[in-house]
């Protein structure tokens, strides 16, 4: 039950301010159409809802068995066993990500076609696995993450400078 409370106050904590400010703006300057109040209201309330459950799932059943599996890695004392279950885990994870969907999809629908959703995200999705089986090798040997961001800058950097102009910001973005 405390779970419960925990997860509708963080998503009240995340939604009820914007909410609150659109309903002022609403009753001092915007004036719009009652209707789409209503829309707001309701909208706010199915996010609320449905963000809650959500947290609520995280909580019950994805963070005991991530939590699990982050203390059993270790055990096996295998580095590259470790280091292939965190690119995968970042992988999966980025290519479920509602923002990237929404990103690559964005993207596509500027360039035509010419930057393809599906490719985005598996390219945004290896680069995410990289970056999370860098890490636990960061954490494993003990080097500074300092070393790690440089040589991500210094390779973004140096992609840059051999990538058509219009991909850039896309690329940056898509970081």
């Amino acid at each position: 039950m405390n779970e419960i409370k925990e997860a509708i106050l963080e998503v009240l904590q995340a939604i009820l301010p914007i909410t609150v400010v659109v309903l002022i703006l609403q009753l001092t300057v915007i004036r719009m159409p009652t209707n789409l109040v209503f829309q707001l209201l309701i909208g706010a309330s199915m996010a609320i809802v449905g963000m809650a459950l959500f947290l609520l799932g995280v909580k019950i059943g994805l963070l005991p068995m991530g939590e699990a599996i982050g203390a059993e890695l270790p055990k096996r004392g295998s580095l590259f066993y470790s280091v292939a279950i965190a690119f995968l885990v970042g992988f999966a994870v980025t290519i479920a990500e509602p923002d990237v969907i929404v990103l690559t999809g964005q993207v596509d629908t500027v360039s035509g076609g010419t930057i393809s959703a599906n490719l985005l995200i598996y390219i945004i999705a290896t680069g995410i696995g990289f970056f999370v089986a860098m890490a636990i090798v960061r954490i494993i040997f003990g080097f500074p993450i300092t070393y790690l961001l440089i040589a991500g800058y210094l390779i973004i950097l140096i992609l840059s400078f051999f990538t058509p102009a219009e991909f850039v910001p896309v690329a940056f973005d898509s970081g």
